[in-house]
């Protein structure tokens, strides 16, 4: 038995062709990726001829028909959004869906299931609408269109267990190697300075992290240093293995394990969606 037909509503700002296209990109693989049991709606199917019954009135009515509003964050949209954008020509439309969005938050008192900010790959959180700001679950697009998908299915995990339950996931060839553990102990050699109770708390997630880094395909694992900001042109060329333990050996000593659980449960969401690792401290260097 099929589920019934999913409303998505896309709102976002009129930039580069490319842009657009992206966001068109992504509409066609929600479509094709969900059996017929989502419908996306955007403006640009009005690119030429605006809709019968006048733009307001049609923003209007799509949003309140809609079952999930995805909001396209760019620095421009913010702009618009808040009223800030000093240009006069163009951007009228974001401007009405953002007043239609924030009217409706504030009367259902910012309890939300239905208006969901997502990122471009390239995107940065500080583009997010500020009463957005607190829906944000780190969905970006092209990598991330699986989670989006689950965003708009409502598709969470029945239940939550400890991160240790993780273990069971990683893929048996990753499972207690050598290269796992010298990374392993690469990374927790500092704890040993550190309390006997602390090294239990932390040691699982670092296991956890480091098998599931590992079992990525080759792409992500060069996409995720260029993001953290590590890559060095000379990983192309390295044995995957000596590759592997030299970005480990950066995200230890420029302290990004934080960063790099965001980076994986973009792209592989762990069972439990709570970081481990602290963001201002660290802890293992803490």
């Amino acid at each position: 038995m099929s589920r019934p037909t999913i409303r998505v509503f896309i709102s976002y700002a009129w930039e580069s062709d490319d842009f657009k296209d992206s966001i068109w990109n992504l509409a066609g693989w929600l479509l094709n990726n969900s059996g017929g049991e989502i419908q996306v709606m955007m403006d640009r199917y009005f690119e030429n001829r605006p809709p019968e019954k006048g733009w307001q009135i049609w923003m209007q009515n799509e949003i309140d028909a809609a079952d999930v509003v995805l909001i396209v964050c760019s620095p421009l949209y913010k702009k618009r959004f808040q009223r800030e954008d000093d240009n006069e020509i163009g951007g009228a439309g974001v401007t009405f869906e953002g007043a239609i969005i924030t009217q409706e938050l504030y009367s259902t008192k910012l309890r939300n299931s239905k208006f969901f900010p997502i990122l471009p790959e390239n995107g940065n959180i500080t583009d997010i609408p500020t009463i957005l700001q607190s829906y944000n679950n780190n969905h970006t697009f092209p990598n991330g269109n699986e989670r989006i998908l689950k965003l708009i299915y409502n598709d969470n995990p029945t239940h939550l267990t400890e991160i240790t339950n993780a273990i069971s996931d990683i893929p048996a060839e990753t499972k207690n190697g050598e290269l796992e553990k010298a990374i392993v102990d690469e990374i927790i050699e500092e704890i040993t300075e550190q309390e006997e109770n602390n090294e239990k708390t932390m040691l699982t997630p670092i296991q956890i992290i480091v098998r599931t880094f590992l079992s990525l395909s080759e792409n992500s694992k060069i996409d995720i240093s260029k993001k953290l900001g590590i890559f060095d042109p000379s990983f192309n060329t390295m044995n995957p293995n000596e590759r592997d333990k030299a970005i480990f050996k950066l995200i230890k000593e420029q302290n990004l394990l934080h960063a790099l659980w965001e980076q994986i449960n973009s792209i592989n969401p762990f069972e439990n969606n709570t970081n481990p690792f602290n963001k201002k401290e660290n802890e293992l260097h803490s």
